[in-house]
Parts: C-alpha cells; sequence; structure tokens
C-alpha cells in the first residue's frame, strides 16, 4: 500500500488506523520512503495524544504524549526502508526497529493506560495505524497484526 504524505507529521498526516480489540497485541510494518515524506507506525488516540517510530530520509522519529522526543539523539537511520514493531502488553508498548525484519533493536518503552478518554475526552480508543506526512509518499508492505496472549 502506497500513501501519500499530508500534513507535517503524525497529528495532521490523518493516519490509517484500525481498531485493536485485545489487550495485548503486536503490530509490525515494512516501510519504505520515497522522496521528503516521513512515514511510520503509531497508536493513536487522537492528534493530541499518540505515540509512535517513524522514519525519514536518513532519520529515527520518536512520538509520545503527541509530541516528537528528542531522544534517539540526532536519530540517524542508514536507510530508508526498515522495519517497524510495537507490542502493546496491557498498556505497556515497546516500539522496536530493525533494518531486515530479523534481528529488531528495541527503541524504547512506556506505559500508555493514561491514552483515553478520562485524559483526553472523545470517547475515541487507542488503535494502531500507520502514516506519511511531508512531500513525497511511504510504501507499506506486510502489515500483520497478531493477538499476544496476557502473561501469567
Amino acid at each position: 500500500m502506497r500513501l501519500a504524505g499530508q500534513g507535517s507529521g503524525p497529528a495532521n498526516a490523518s493516519p490509517l488506523l484500525f481498531v485493536a480489540g485485545d489487550r495485548s497485541y503486536q503490530v509490525s510494518v515494512e516501510l519504505e520512503i520515497e522522496g521528503d515524506a516521513q512515514g511510520g507506525l503509531l497508536l493513536f488516540y487522537d492528534e493530541k495524544l499518540f505515540c509512535g517510530l517513524g522514519l525519514s530520509d536518513g532519520r529515527l522519529h520518536a512520538y509520545r504524549i503527541g509530541q516528537e522526543e528528542r531522544w534517539p539523539p540526532g536519530g540517524k537511520a542508514s536507510t530508508r526502508r526498515l522495519h517497524l514493531r510495537a507490542v502493546n502488553d496491557e498498556n505497556i508498548v515497546t516500539f522496536f526497529h530493525s533494518a531486515d525484519g530479523a534481528r529488531w533493536t528495541k527503541e524504547r518503552s512506556f506505559e500508555v493506560a493514561g491514552y483515553n478518554h478520562n485524559v483526553a475526552d472523545g470517547f475515541l480508543s487507542l488503535r494502531p495505524g500507520i502514516y506519511a506526512s511531508g512531500e513525497g509518499s511511504v510504501a507499506f508492505r506486510n502489515l500483520i497484526y497478531r493477538a499476544r496472549p496476557a502473561l501469567p
């Protein structure tokens, strides 16, 4: 699937989202940046409350509480193609990236129980999804969603 870039980042990119009916799940996707675009994998409540990991030409982007984080410092990525994974284990989310889809690097992990109506209003849910922003487009391949059994 190819998404044309829209907006300047995840908040105004009109991300493509879906409902996850499981308390614990894993989502992975491979993406390739084309032109001057940014694309990535999100857990999105609304334009003010989301988290995720993205890629633009030569740079990683990390988002938490609807804002881009300063970590990783410089966020260097030597590729325009990357595999991204989000593991949500009962509101503890961990984001990973991989150049080959086999060897994964943990990027960050944090708690998202507050990404809900009691905090942000709107009667929405935290939904996984993908986004493309900027000038250009992002090609997404092999989007996989898997429910994960609850830990004992």
